[in-house]
């Protein structure tokens, strides 16, 4: 039993539901949709603000001058405390500096994701395109074929009855 549907296609001896193909395309297409989505999260950074360390360093400012006895003390206790800032602010660039490698990888990363996607997107509308070609060239055959045959029927002459 045949179906003359245009839903069914014949492939290889095996009839193939045409909205199977294009369900089976588009969740293809939904998977790469998801990775894309996963891949484009942003990073997270964790860091702190540095105001513990900077309150220590407030702190151990203050409790040596305190101790200080001359201006050339005081000099020295002050460069330390200078130190110890300049120190949390490196520790803070770097911190900085690590985020932003690490956003630049990710949008390296999606742009990847995105190019593949691109390509594998093309690559799909030209599949269901010569898909689409494919069937319409099977359906004009058998409407042709079809004519064809009935054209033949009705050319034949009748039997003569003896």
């Amino acid at each position: 039993m045949r179906s003359s549907s245009p839903y069914y296609v014949n492939v290889s001896g095996d009839r193939m539901k045409l909205p199977v193909v294009i369900s089976a395309a588009l969740t293809v297409l939904a998977a790469l949709v998801a990775v894309v989505a996963f891949v484009s999260q942003p990073a997270s950074v964790t860091a702190s603000d540095g105001r513990s360390q900077i309150s220590a360093a407030e702190s151990s400012y203050e409790l040596n001058a305190e101790n200080t006895e001359n201006v050339y003390q005081q000099q020295v206790v002050a460069l330390w405390a200078i130190r110890d800032l300049d120190t949390i602010q490196a520790q803070q660039n770097a911190t900085i500096i690590n985020s932003q490698i690490a956003v630049l990888d990710r949008q390296a990363k999606l742009q990847a994701w995105s190019q593949a996607t691109t390509v594998l997107l093309v690559l799909l509308i030209a599949l269901i395109g010569m898909w689409g070609v494919v069937l319409s060239r099977q359906l004009t055959a058998r409407a042709s074929a079809s004519k064809e045959a009935d054209s033949n029927e009705s050319d034949e002459p009748l039997p003569a009855n003896e």
